[in-house]
C-alpha cells in the first residue's frame, strides 16, 4: 500500500519483507507462501477469522438430511476407511 503508485517499487514482496498483511481469507493468509513473506517483529497482520461453510459441506449436509443416510453420503472433509488421519487431514 502506498499513497501514490510511484511509491511502489516492486510487483512482489520478498521473503520476510511484508510490513502489513491484510488476510481476507485465513486459509490463504496462513499458506506457506504467505507466511514466508512475514517476519516476526516486522510484519503486522489483520486477519478475517470468520468461518464460512464451503459449498461441498452444504451440499453434503443437504444430501445427508434428505436421505437420512449419513453412512453412505460421505462428508468430503472426513476421510473414509481406516486411517489415522484427523478430519483436516493432519496425521495424529
Amino acid at each position: 500500500m502506498a499513497e501514490r503508485q510511484d511509491d511502489i517499487h516492486a510487483a512482489r514482496i520478498a521473503t520476510g519483507e511484508a510490513d502489513l498483511v491484510l488476510g481476507c481469507d485465513i486459509v490463504v493468509a496462513t499458506a506457506p507462501d504467505s507466511l514466508a513473506k512475514m517476519h516476526s517483529g516486522k510484519t503486522h497482520a489483520v486477519i478475517n477469522s470468520d468461518f464460512s461453510m464451503t459449498s461441498d459441506f452444504i451440499r453434503t449436509f443437504a444430501a445427508q438430511a434428505a436421505s437420512g443416510d449419513v453412512a453412505h453420503v460421505h462428508d468430503p472433509q472426513f476421510h473414509s476407511g481406516h486411517s489415522s488421519a484427523s478430519p483436516l487431514g493432519w496425521r495424529r
